[in-house]
């Protein structure tokens, strides 16, 4: 099979899976913002790539079906993402499996992309797979990114499109390769063009709330709590954008879309501002 240039590419964010209690009880989609694939959209964008993000969880939130006992799936369905694929026709899709839960489901999906459209290379990355990239079931997925992936993707595309070896790519993990080194922290974050935020189903998301958006400051956490696994994503040592740049993107975002909310998710801690106009709370 000869690959083909990679010009259009899809970001995916699978379903979501849980309890149906939970779904019935206090189901709400806003945790689903997802700023990782914005910012691997941000810069692939930034590269004059053309990327689409397909939140499969916001895009059909009323979509919920039963799985497994009192667990249900929440979102677009398989034909559905196949249908959108169809559409869009993406030469590489990346899906993210940020839990474990969700694993399955990636590559359930990436078998039947595989099967009807051989030729588009699909690679995934997320925090699960950095945590634990050895039990990946490769079978149907090309690549894996392993550790902090935004230079790692545009390195592997850039490779493939120079047809270029991607063997000593740091993080990109081929079909049948045993060595699962993982990308380099990213040690200065302004280096990175700001998430493209706008790629995601915002409208969507706030629905009739109040219009907000999600940033990081900081990547990393110096703690080692047992029941959490971020040092194996992010590290334990905090990088920290600069003051100046993260101002600018508030500056940014609060120009394009007159944001009245900011949720700061770093690892370390979390907190909201609000527009000054109300009130701010810490």
């Amino acid at each position: 099979m000869q690959i083909r240039k990679i010009k259009q590419v899809l970001l995916l964010s699978l379903p979501a899976i849980m309890e149906r209690d939970a779904v019935e009880n206090d189901f709400n989609i806003s945790h689903a913002f997802n700023l990782g694939l914005a910012y691997l959209a941000g810069i692939l964008r930034q590269n004059y790539f053309n990327v689409k993000i397909l939140d499969c969880l916001v895009e059909d939130p009323n979509n919920i079906r039963s799985i497994e006992d009192e667990w249900c799936e929440i979102g677009l369905s398989d034909n559905h993402i196949l249908g959108f694929i169809d559409k869009f026709c993406p030469d590489l899709i990346g899906i993210s499996i940020p839990f474990s839960y969700q694993h399955d489901m990636a590559i359930n999906l990436a078998q039947k992309i595989k099967i009807t459209y051989p030729d588009i290379l699909i690679v995934v990355g997320g925090n699960h797979v950095s945590a634990v990239p050895e039990t990946i079931d490769r079978g149907y997925i090309d690549y894996i990114i392993v550790g902090e992936g935004e230079f790692a993707l545009l390195q592997l595309i850039n490779a493939i499109n120079r047809s270029e070896p991607i063997s000593e790519i740091p993080g990109v993990i081929s079909q049948n390769s045993l060595n699962f080194h993982r990308a380099p922290f990213i040690r200065n974050l302004d280096d990175l063009p700001f998430p493209a935020i706008d790629l995601l189903p915002l409208k969507k998301l706030w629905g009739n709330r109040r219009r907000w958006i999600m940033m990081v400051a900081t990547r990393g956490c110096v703690y080692d709590c047992s029941f959490c696994a971020i040092h194996t994503i992010s590290g334990h040592t905090i990088r920290r954008r600069s003051v100046e740049n993260v101002i600018a993107e508030i500056k940014y975002w609060s120009k394009v879309y007159k944001i009245q909310e900011l949720y700061f998710e770093d690892d370390m801690w979390k907190w909201t501002f609000y527009d000054p106009k109300y009130s701010y709370v810490y």
